[in-house]
């Protein structure tokens, strides 16, 4: 993940967290961003995201070995912890009913993104799952009615809620550390 821009690449992060799998980030760029006088609350950021995170300099190659020796760690372990509530209520009540009827069906640990592209009526997740008739029909009506609150379709307000969790990331956990010469 690239330090200098983290806003932008918590999306994808976040994405890859909700699979199931074992996230180790490799948070690249780190003498940039102290050159910039960006902090980032590594410890905070990883806790909220339920995953290591090793500043690392591609360029200069600067924690390397400490985040291949976290993803084996990470990979060994085989547990994934994922965040608490990312979304509003309303949308964490659709996931968890969507993630209710995955039961059985998906690993535990990949439930949460399935519900998530269910209700954003992926094709590409749905094939191979084998629902009911009466649980596809549920998740469609919780989307619908997600829909009708929102007056947007799933995969908008899903995109919204993410970015909005990723701003709460940010503000509690990157600061800007002025120098005394800044003048704002």
């Amino acid at each position: 993940m690239d330090a200098t821009n983290i806003e932008r690449n918590l999306y994808l992060t976040t994405q890859l967290i909700e699979t199931g799998i074992p996230v180790v980030i490799a948070l690249n760029m780190a003498d940039l961003m102290e050159k910039n006088s960006i902090c980032i609350d590594t410890e905070r950021l990883g806790m909220l995201l339920g995953c290591p995170i090793v500043k690392t300099s591609a360029l200069k190659g600067a924690g390397l070995k400490e985040v291949v020796d976290e993803a084996v760690h990470a990979a060994k372990k085989r547990e994934v912890k994922l965040p608490g509530a990312m979304f509003s209520r309303e949308l964490e009540a659709a996931i968890d009913t969507a993630s209710h009827h995955l039961e059985g069906t998906v690993e535990e640990s990949r439930s949460r993104w399935y519900a998530i592209k269910l209700l954003e009526s992926d094709p590409k997740a749905a094939e191979g799952l084998s629902l009911s008739a009466s649980a596809r029909k549920e998740i469609e009506d919780c989307a619908k009615a997600m829909e009708k609150i929102h007056d947007d379709d799933m995969e908008s307000i899903v995109t919204d809620e993410r970015y909005r969790y990723i701003q709460k990331l940010v503000s509690t956990t990157v600061k800007k550390i002025r120098s005394k010469a800044d003048p704002f």
